[in-house]
Order: C-alpha cells, then sequence, then structure tokens
C-alpha cells in the first residue's frame, strides 16, 4: 500500500524524532520468494540497513526522497544511542471508524505518550523513552524493540495521545512482564548471548557516553530516583549492562554487583 500521506514533513512529528538524523524510506519488495515485506532505501540512494548509519538522513531528506523516486513511505530507525523504545501494536484498529479494540486502547491509555497510526491504518505505534527488558520483542500483535529496527512512520497522530516522547522504562518493563513472562536466570533475568571482545572499562565508557549515559551513570552510582523500585531499577541497569556486554550472563552478574 503506498503512504500517500507523507507529502511533506508533518508538524505533530515529536521534536525528539525530528532532529534524529535517523530516518529512511521503505518500499515493499518481495525478498527469498516470500511475500514483500518492507524494505529499507537509503535517502542517499541505494538501500539502507538499520545498523549503518551513514545510510539514514535527517527526516526532510527522506520525505524529499519519498517523493522524488516513488518509496511507499518514510520509517524512523531505533538505535542503541538513542533512548527511544517502540511499541508495535498490530491489527487493533478499525480504519473505518478509528475505533482501537480493548486491549490496545488500554496499552495507549496506560503509557500516555506519543502514539501513531500505523502506515496500514490498522495498528499503532506507540513511541517512549525508557529501557527495553531483554527476553522477547514478538508475541501475537505485540512488538517491542528499542534497536537495529525499522518503524514505518505515517505522521498521523493518534489525537487522544500527548505531542511528546514520554519517560516510561517502570511501565515498559511492566509490559514486557505481562506479555513475554517473567525472565529466567539466577538473578531474575534472561540476559544471555555471544558476549563480545569489550574490556569491562570500555563497557562502562561506551554505556556512558551513548546518548543516555546519563541515565546509566545515576543507576551505576545507585540513584534510583528515576524508577518507582528497586527492582526496576536493577532490571534497567542490567538491560543496559546486557547491551553493551553482548549479552554475557557472567559480566553482566560480575559487573552488577560492582
Amino acid at each position: 500500500m503506498k503512504n500517500d500521506g507523507i507529502e511533506a514533513v508533518p508538524p505533530t512529528v515529536p521534536r525528539e524524532l525530528k532532529e534524529r538524523q535517523q530516518w529512511v524510506c521503505w518500499r515493499y519488495e518481495p525478498r527469498d520468494g516470500k511475500l514483500p515485506t518492507k524494505v529499507p532505501h537509503s535517502p542517499h540512494g541505494g538501500l539502507a540497513s538499520v545498523t549503518d548509519a551513514s545510510t539514514w538522513a535527517s527526516l526532510k531528506a527522506a520525505v524529499a526522497a519519498f517523493r522524488e523516486r516513488g518509496h511507499d513511505g518514510v520509517g524512523f530507525v531505533l538505535s542503541p544511542d538513542d533512548p527511544f523504545t517502540a511499541i508495535d501494536l498490530d491489527a487493533c484498529r478499525d480504519p473505518e471508524t478509528g475505533e482501537l479494540e480493548g486491549w490496545a486502547q488500554e496499552i495507549v491509555d496506560a503509557f500516555g505518550s506519543y502514539a501513531e497510526v500505523s502506515p496500514s491504518g490498522t495498528g499503532v505505534h506507540v513511541f517512549v523513552r525508557g529501557e527495553l527488558p531483554p527476553g522477547g520483542n514478538k508475541r501475537g500483535p505485540i512488538e517491542m524493540y528499542s534497536a537495529s529496527r525499522l518503524l514505518t512512520f505515517s505522521g498521523n497522530h493518534l489525537a487522544s495521545t500527548p505531542l511528546a516522547i514520554e519517560e516510561r522504562s517502570a511501565k515498559l518493563a511492566k509490559l514486557h512482564r505481562r506479555v513475554f513472562g517473567e525472565p529466567a536466570s539466577t538473578n531474575g533475568y534472561v540476559l544471555t548471548g555471544p558476549g563480545n571482545a569489550l574490556s569491562e572499562a570500555e563497557v562502562l565508557a561506551r554505556a556512558k557516553q551513548a546518548s543516555n549515559g546519563e541515565a546509566f551513570d545515576k543507576l551505576w552510582t545507585g540513584d534510583i530516583s528515576d524508577y518507582a523500585s528497586r527492582s526496576e531499577a536493577d532490571l534497567a541497569l542490567c538491560s543496559r549492562l546486557a547491551f553493551w556486554t553482548g549479552g554475557a550472563p557472567g559480566r553482566i552478574d560480575k559487573l552488577s554487583r560492582r
């Protein structure tokens, strides 16, 4: 479906997203003999990658490329260097009446942050600031992503939601547990992965220098004032450590105990 709604930069796009150089175009294309999927294209020309910032550009550049090259839409690339998480609620909206299904309306209301109608008209994307816990991204009609993911963008603001992107780490943790269950490990968290070659000093330096480094530094020094409980603060800290250590459980445990 052609996204004819993005012909100019919508005035409702949150400033936090508009200022980021994390925009691409996308087009429906068949891949590996399967049904057409949304393939990212760089506003600079050629394909884009959700892990290569050199293929991204400003929103204005993405909209201009969309108009000039006949792409199907524009999108925002979630990166580990930004503080955003997106909640993708699929097949939950009547495109004729605009009415949301009860379960989706409940989530939209609970988060109270910028949301918009998906380009298809049948879903909703909710944008928040906050750390996404590890352990799952998709179950049924609910998807949650914070990095290396293209979120198609319509600019069709859901009128019942704010125009700002709000900090909702605690609510993210609660919804994640509700959808994906309680992670299981020796510390109560599923924080497993292949690991990486970064030293502990490099892990801490990168975490503190990231765009959400101030929030990490507060947690690292024991300041949990941004969280409703110690357990939620612990989860937020471990989630950040999981990203920068490549998910190695032993290193996460060692660092978190410091």
